[in-house]
């Protein structure tokens, strides 16, 4: 799958260049800033610590596709996931850092980075908190993969990035029942309801079961559609065919 991203790297770098990300100024750092000796003022010359390329959106599928059982192994196989968003490369200059945060509540349950490319300085470590309040720096190099809970574990890249560039991935999953949160909730507040994992089991059975039920109607139909054909007479299929 490394070796499908590098070449869809490779062939999206032929067609266009990076192109400057939307940026959230209360998280980010995305502003170079110079103090001018001149007038004695700080001005903004560059909003582009953060850049995105585009890839082929097979490739997009196919890295949903291979990591949905490994998301899914991950958690120990308790639900299905179904994916929710594969950003494209994602692309840090010089200076760079990310904010203490969550992402999503409703779609970025269960998440990976994928490190493709990096020409660093020295390690651009990401800084997670664990369940227990454990914090940790986690080094990634290209080809590595890394699965946290982005919506539930507090993540940063708090020291400024030192290098000329550092491109990753971005696969998030949630879970495939309709039993989860339609909204995000901020630091400060809490949901209507707790959704636990016992919650999502239970929904994930009825959700299967639906699924099961519609697909046994499904094929009911099929047969007794086929067996009512097959009752006709070559003129009478004929008649029906000419209607289709």
């Amino acid at each position: 799958m490394y070796a499908q991203i590098l070449t869809a790297r490779k062939r999206s770098l032929a067609r266009e260049k990076y192109k400057v990300e939307y940026c959230d100024y209360g998280m980010q750092s995305c502003q170079m800033v110079v103090q001018s000796n001149i007038s004695k003022e700080c001005h903004l010359v560059s909003t582009e610590h953060y850049q995105m390329l585009k890839i082929d959106p097979s490739v997009i599928s196919s890295v949903f596709e291979e990591l949905k059982p490994l998301a899914e192994k991950w958690i120990d196989n308790r639900i299905e996931l179904v994916g929710t968003a594969v950003y494209g490369l994602r692309k840090y200059t010089r200076g760079a850092w990310l904010h203490a945060h969550l992402d999503h509540l409703r779609t970025h349950v269960v998440s990976a980075i994928l490190n493709i490319a990096q020409d660093v300085d020295e390690d651009w470590p990401l800084q997670i908190e664990d369940h227990q309040g454990n914090k940790y720096e986690i080094i990634l190099a290209p080809g590595d993969m890394v699965w946290y809970e982005s919506a539930k574990l507090i993540h940063a890249r708090i020291k400024p990035f030192k290098g000329r560039s550092y491109e990753n991935i971005f696969v998030h999953y949630m879970p495939r029942s309709l039993n989860w949160y339609t909204e995000d909730v901020g630091l400060t507040s809490e949901p209507s309801r707790i959704i636990t994992i016992s919650d999502l089991e239970n929904a994930e059975i009825e959700f299967k079961e639906q699924r099961k039920k519609a697909r046994d109607e499904l094929e009911k139909r099929e047969k007794s559609m086929e067996e009512k054909y097959s009752a006709l007479s070559v003129e009478e299929r004929l008649a029906v065919l000419s209607k289709l």
